[in-house]
């Protein structure tokens, strides 16, 4: 009894430890998780903040920053530009400067050219030599002036003998040649100078011009070329399409004369045909009194192909281009004198222009292409046939 009451004892402190216990500690430890939300979330609102305030104080230096390089690059660019402005200015001091001195080396070598002009004259050279024989007796007589006013003590005479000794040599320094000399290598070389700054030039100025007048031509020729053979392609498709148009207008032309003469039969002579009711055009015959010197006939005969009458009231006949009237005479005499009459005509239409044949191949090559049909289908009247074979067996 007593271990089962102490069971039950520890039972019911279970139960009373599972109902109350453990759902406080769930409440605690969910007010913990909430205090530990809350704490989070405080923190990330300040990080937030202080983030917003710092991003706006970065803005600001970074826009300080950025208006401090800008200033920087323009006093740079500034910097920069004046450097410039003194280089060129500087440039242009040290061209004046060389100006300068090639007006002043200009003008020495212009005095020098003068001064040797006028030391190449005659009279130059005849006042050279007077003064060299001055100076050779100044020589002279300084050496006996000078013996003399050793022996007497006068040195009167040795000093203008002495005088006159270094006045002609003055005048022979200032006289001399070898400025003559001097002025001429210098104008030697100054021309030989000009004379290569001119070649370099014309060297290169062809060349650039040259160049330049080549790229400027090349879109030109092209454009020309161009042009050209666009011309050239349109005129060429004209005069097609008006051949084209002027074959197709004869050809329309001749089919339809040629419907017409075999509609109403005129010009034509016909005969019957075996086991048929329908006709056909008669074959020109050869008479016997022609010459054998006499042109061949054109074979004119060409007969509607045989066909068992169908109960369509149409049948298909190809007629002759240029029909030829071949009456028929009644007697030998008559149609030799009309055959005899008619063979100038018949050797014309059998002999063919360059025209017609230019024509007929141009037709050919056309249907060829698909450009030409067939225009020359007509359709066979029946009661028009019957009419015209009455008319003959009549």
């Amino acid at each position: 009894m007593g271990v089962s009451g102490g069971g039950i004892l520890v039972l019911i402190a279970v139960l009373l430890w599972a109902a109350v216990l453990v759902p406080r500690l769930i409440r605690g430890h969910q007010h913990r998780a909430r205090l530990r939300q809350s704490r989070k979330l405080q923190r990330t609102m300040q990080r937030l903040a202080h983030v917003a305030q710092e991003t706006a104080a970065d803005r600001l230096i970074y826009s300080a920053r950025e208006a401090l390089n800008r200033e920087k690059l323009q006093e740079l660019k500034l910097q920069r530009e004046a450097a410039q402005r003194e280089a060129q200015l500087a440039h242009a001091r040290a061209e004046r400067e060389l100006a300068k001195l090639a007006a002043k080396q200009a003008a020495k070598l212009a005095r020098a050219q003068m001064r040797a002009a006028k030391l190449v004259s005659p009279a130059m050279q005849r006042l050279r030599r007077v003064l060299a024989v001055i100076t050779v007796l100044a020589v002279v007589a300084v050496t006996v002036s000078g013996g003399y006013a050793i022996a007497t003590g006068q040195t009167t005479l040795f000093f203008a003998a002495l005088t006159t000794m270094f006045s002609a040599a003055a005048g022979l320094l200032l006289c001399a040649p070898g400025r003559n000399q001097h002025a001429r290598e210098l104008l030697q070389q100054q021309r030989v100078a000009v004379q290569r700054k001119a070649q370099q030039r014309r060297q290169k100025q062809p060349v650039s011009a040259a160049v330049s007048q080549q790229t400027q031509e090349q879109p030109k020729q092209a454009a020309v070329v161009d042009h050209a053979a666009q011309v050239a392609a349109q005129r060429r498709a004209n005069a097609e399409r008006q051949a084209r148009r002027k074959l197709l207008a004869q050809v329309r032309q001749s089919t339809a004369a040629q419907q017409q003469a075999v509609a109403t039969g005129e010009g034509l002579t016909l005969e019957n045909q075996t086991q048929s009711i329908l006709l056909r055009r008669a074959a020109v015959k050869q008479p016997d009194s022609v010459p054998q010197s006499a042109p061949q006939p054109v074979a004119v005969e060409q007969q509607v192909p045989r066909t068992v009458p169908q109960p369509t009231p149409q049948l298909a006949l190809q007629p002759v281009r240029q029909p030829v009237a071949v009456p028929r005479p009644e007697s030998n005499s008559q149609r030799g004198a009309e055959w005899t009459a008619a063979s100038p005509q018949r050797a014309e239409k059998a002999v063919l222009t360059p025209e017609q044949l230019e024509r007929q191949q141009l037709v050919t090559r056309l249907r060829r292409m698909g450009d030409l049909q067939d225009l020359q289908v007509t359709a066979v009247d029946l009661d028009a046939a019957l009419r015209n074979r009455r008319s003959a067996n009549s």
